[in-house]
């Protein structure tokens, strides 16, 4: 439209389209390598407002996967200290971190997060009830999770 508000047809295309299929960008790759994933885990369309396909839906798919598929880690009573254990512990017993060294810098450097909420405080402590039930989940990065429950 032009400042008028009248219809222009353009001479040649001017536009982007912004919705791409995988094969519409086949071309532009140096190399490709196909691979098949189940849908319902990688793939989420936000169509909608609310609802299914709907920013909700991509949220819960990513930040925590299916539950009932989600690995799990149980934590025994030698793992608590007065009734609490620290993050570091928990990433550790989890094995989202193989030290505590490497846990307190994920954790210092804001890669951690307990049911969705960015852990820095690498003093952060837990009790025991927190994790009875569904128990909690925490993320290391984008992509490592475990649901951590108590014995």
């Amino acid at each position: 439209m032009d400042e008028n508000g009248n219809l222009v047809k353009p001479e040649e295309p001017n536009g982007h389209k912004y919705e791409m299929l995988i094969l519409d960008m086949i071309h532009d790759l140096k190399t490709c390598l196909p691979f098949e994933v189940e849908r319902n885990k990688e793939f989420a369309p936000i169509k909608n407002k609310t609802g299914v396909d709907s920013v909700e839906s991509a949220r819960a798919l990513f930040a925590g996967g299916n539950a009932a598929e989600m690995p799990t880690t149980t934590l025994t009573e030698e793992d608590f200290r007065d009734g609490q254990i620290d993050i570091l512990g928990v990433l550790v017993a989890a094995g989202l971190c193989a030290s505590r060294g490497e846990a307190r810098r994920n954790v210092e450097q804001g890669g951690v997060a307990v049911d969705g909420e960015i852990v820095k405080d690498i003093k952060a402590t837990f009790t025991k009830e927190q994790f009875a039930g569904e128990g909690i989940v925490v993320k290391r990065g984008k992509k490592n999770f475990r649901r951590v429950v108590v014995k």
